[in-house]
């Protein structure tokens, strides 16, 4: 056998060996400690890109999420305004119905009309002041302000596109446009027998033009309703894809520790044995 005192071979190898042993303890002890598989782009190049999309995905889900629950609740908050103004619908029609008959006085249908007249004038507030977040959501400014009917863009996923425009619609008491759905209550008067006779008429066609709008509100929240349980259950799988590649495998690290530390002080006892070989060469010289 070839003794080197110079060169001590065996010494370096087990240092080399012990040196590569401490980098994968550290690497697995990093892991276990965080819970993170990649901790640096050097663990899995192709993972960290991988694990990056999917990052954007999910969060962007998550605020995704968010958008439906906040549409959900303006279309909940218009709805219940709508059901104040039919309220007050019913008692313009119930006040049409007695000025419609003709066991009444002048005086009497004039009183009627006022009040009548203060209900529709409250219905033009309600419409004009309803906001939402700031914006106006039952006169048709929506909001840009600009819009005819009301028209809301919500964003239902984490990509561009990935959306549906919501019309809340214009409910002004107003005739000089065809698209305002409260426009049969424009200019009504219950000051006589046929007036109040016509406003029975034209409160049943405003009615029903409410009906059908409230219709479509219960239609966008079943709609966004089913959008939010698909953007969470879409978020939960993705979530999930996301930890296989980036979250520790704590069964497999702890093995690996286990051998890795074995190793190491199987190293350390070699390199023992590795220093203590020139040792024999005094032997020769004794």
């Amino acid at each position: 056998m070839a003794n080197k005192i110079n060169t001590n071979i065996n010494a370096l190898n087990a240092q080399i060996a012990g040196k590569q042993f401490d980098r994968k303890l550290e690497n697995t002890m990093l892991k276990l400690s965080t819970g993170s598989r990649i901790n640096r782009a050097g663990d899995d190049p192709a993972g960290i890109a991988v694990s990056t999309k999917f990052k954007s995905q999910i969060i962007g889900s998550n605020m995704a999420s968010n958008n439906i629950q906040d549409a959900i609740a303006m279309i909940q908050t218009t709805d219940g305004v709508l059901g104040e103004i039919s309220n007050l619908m019913q008692r313009m029609r119930e006040l049409a119905v007695q000025s419609s008959t003709d066991t009444y006085i002048s005086s009497d249908r004039q009183d009627m009309d006022t009040e009548y007249q203060q209900l529709e004038a409250e219905i033009t507030r309600i419409v004009d002041q309803t906001k939402w977040n700031k914006m106006n959501t039952l006169n048709g400014a929506g909001p840009s302000n600009a819009a005819t009917n009301g028209e809301f863009i919500i964003q239902l996923g984490s990509d561009n596109g990935q959306s549906i425009t919501i019309e809340l619609g214009n409910f002004k008491v107003d005739s000089t446009q065809s698209y305002h759905l409260l426009s049969d209550l424009d200019g009504l008067s219950l000051l006589s027998q046929v007036s109040a006779s016509a406003a029975i008429t034209s409160i049943d066609n405003a009615f029903v033009d409410l009906a059908i709008k409230r219709s479509d509100f219960g239609a966008y929240m079943n709609r966004l309703e089913h959008a939010l349980s698909n953007s969470e259950i879409f978020n939960s799988n993705m979530s999930d894809s996301n930890s296989r590649i980036e979250d520790t495998d704590f069964g497999v690290e702890l093995a690996e520790l286990a051998k890795y530390q074995i190793l190491k002080q199987a190293g350390q006892a070699m390199l023992t044995q590795a220093n203590a070989i020139p040792n024999q060469v005094l032997g020769l010289l004794q």
